[in-house]
């Protein structure tokens, strides 16, 4: 009979879900922490909190805007700097038919189709 306390009731859990654990050791390419998920929503995190300082809503509303373009950028491994840059560059120009191609994942596929010419 196992006891009824805290400790207890942690070790069965443990037990219950060792297949399942036992996956991240098994597998080294798991990591063991969530130090990659805090990252990525660290900035939402400042966002939330820097958003109360916002003049009004239409701020607020651009201010989200930015960071989804500078954190969808970082997903995809594109300086957020240089994005910004060059699509400032290049908006005036564009129709609306043509927005879709500043996307930072269609920018990246058009950036390298540069390089590459």
């Amino acid at each position: 009979h196992v006891p009824d306390s805290l400790l207890a009731k942690a070790i069965t859990y443990a037990n219950n879900q060792w297949d399942k654990l036992n996956i991240l050791f098994l597998n080294g390419r798991i990591d063991v922490d969530n130090n990659s998920t805090e990252n990525a929503i660290r900035p939402i995190t400042l966002f939330r909190k820097n958003s109360l300082f916002a003049s009004n809503e239409h701020g607020g509303e651009r201010a989200a805007l930015f960071y989804s373009l500078v954190e969808t950028c970082k997903l995809n491994r594109i300086d957020p700097f240089e994005y910004l840059n060059d699509v400032y560059n290049r908006l005036h120009d564009c129709t609306a038919s043509e927005l879709t191609q500043l996307l930072p994942s269609n920018w990246k596929s058009a950036a390298a189709g540069k390089a590459a010419v």
